[in-house]
């Protein structure tokens, strides 16, 4: 019926552990937005956190902007 073994049922229902590294990029987004107060792009963003020390890519930064719903103003 749901395509789970009954066997790995109880894994299936324990609840998924956040990403560390996925949190941690998240919040360096969130900030690199608000210095420059919601106007950089994700290529802006994305130098940004890199010159933080975090190498980070603009599509990974379009898809982690997306997924915090930032819009830049350009």
């Amino acid at each position: 019926m749901f395509e789970v073994h009954r066997s790995s049922y109880k894994y299936w229902r324990q609840p998924k552990k956040p990403d560390v590294t996925r949190v941690a990029l998240l919040s360096l987004i969130r900030e690199s937005c608000r210095e420059s107060n919601d106007f950089a792009g994700a290529r802006n963003i994305a130098a940004m956190v890199t010159t933080k020390g975090v190498k980070l890519s603009r599509w990974w930064t379009t898809k982690l902007m997306k997924e915090l719903t930032f819009i830049s103003c350009q």
